[in-house]
């Protein structure tokens, strides 16, 4: 059975912004926890003006971004998540200087986002 083809519009369709990046990062690494203070799951939100999800109780907060590719990294999500679309549809993988040109950004930022990308894959 031929697996269902994943194409850019399917991709801007699922992944249209920031935000909806960020919480589809929260829901894959941090979704199924329980707040470490209350206990509760589920009750995370995401706290306007930032990367953070916050409890509802506001004892514990969480920066789904720490610990990954993009941590301290001030180049959008949406930019990050398209660089590792292009990547992963490459069989030859993808020069820093045609993620520059496609991603929208420079050409040291194209340079080391296909250096963090590559390590994941390896």
């Amino acid at each position: 059975m031929k697996q269902p083809v994943f194409t850019v519009q399917e991709f801007h369709r699922q992944f249209p912004d920031n935000e909806t990046c960020l919480r589809h990062l929260f829901e894959t690494h941090h979704g199924h926890k329980a707040c470490p203070k209350c206990g509760e799951k589920g009750k995370y939100h995401l706290q306007a003006g930032t990367s953070h999800f916050v409890c509802s109780c506001g004892g514990h907060q969480i920066s789904p971004k720490n610990g990954t590719i993009f941590h301290k990294s001030d180049t959008d999500l949406v930019k990050w998540y398209y660089a590792i679309f292009l990547m992963s549809q490459s069989r030859n993988g993808v020069a820093a200087k045609e993620l520059e040109r496609s991603v929208g950004v420079t050409y040291k930022t194209a340079w080391r986002m296909q250096k963090q990308i590559r390590l994941l894959m390896q």
